[in-house]
């Protein structure tokens, strides 16, 4: 299968794509500003690089492809509410997350791709809710107006249409924070034990290789339609998440479940 990754130099790239393209020949997507992590990525491919919110570049980059992987996304860590003066201005969120996500579906599934894998955020529409938070795998309308959770929200939207509409195979899986289980540590090298209270509250983590798993299996499994599965290593966070519904549809196994932290 011919698949292609976005946001493939980012922390959970390199698991992708040394994961990934063991069984896959993986065309690696990013933005030519963005540098490979320092650490080595075991894995040799071809590697385009543009802007995901062009069109006409997109179109490029999903010729050929089987199936995409799309992890690239514009985050940011304030929680201000849409339309306040702490809120991020959207045009770069919108654009990359929205924008971008609609150039990549309509071009992937103009080109022939019938699988779609769309990177998703665990707690994107939990606020007033009761945990466990069970979804039945469908699409829900979101309860609050953080501008990156609407973002995410619209992405899922998309994704929901051309499954809907035009028959593409998607799937959504909704991860934690994702983290390195072997080091113990986040991204932007900081202990886990350190991360955002409402991750470690909820048990929302999970090791990048086993997202990189997660992935790799939703690509070949048995599927129609449009799905939301959530994607939470941490065995703490089976009381706060539908963790079953995934191990069961892609057969997970979680190498790292965090048992030490609570």
């Amino acid at each position: 299968m011919k698949v292609l990754v976005t946001g493939a130099k980012g922390w959970l790239g390199k698991a992708v794509l040394e994961v990934v393209g063991r069984q896959h020949e993986v065309r690696a997507f990013d933005r030519p500003q963005v540098e490979w992590p320092p650490e080595p990525v075991a894995w040799q491919g071809e590697v385009m690089e543009g802007d995901i919110g062009d069109y006409e570049t997109m179109r490029r980059a999903t010729q050929g492809m089987d199936a995409v992987v799309h992890m690239a996304v514009a985050s940011h860590r304030s929680h201000a509410p849409y339309g306040t003066s702490e809120a991020p201005a959207p045009a770069v969120p919108f654009t990359v997350n929205v924008q971008g996500t609609y150039n990549i579906m309509d071009t992937a599934c103009r080109a022939g791709a019938r699988r779609f894998i769309l990177i998703g955020s665990s707690p994107m529409d939990h606020l007033g809710k009761k945990p466990p938070f069970k979804i039945h795998g469908g699409m829900e309308w979101m309860d609050r107006s953080e501008l990156y959770g609407l973002t995410k929200y619209l992405q899922e939207r998309i994704c929901w249409f051309y499954a809907t509409t035009l028959g593409m195979e998607t799937l959504v899986l909704r991860c934690g924070l994702i983290v390195d289980g072997s080091s113990g540590l986040t991204k932007y090298g900081k202990p886990l034990r350190e991360t955002d209270p409402w991750d470690r509250r909820n048990g929302a983590w999970v090791d990048r290789y086993d997202m990189a798993e997660a992935i790799s299996r939703a690509l070949t499994v048995e599927h129609t339609g449009f799905e939301i599965l959530y994607i939470i290593g941490w065995k703490k966070g089976e009381a706060y998440f539908d963790v079953e519904r995934a191990e069961q549809k892609l057969g997970l196994r979680y190498r790292y479940r965090f048992e030490e932290y609570g």
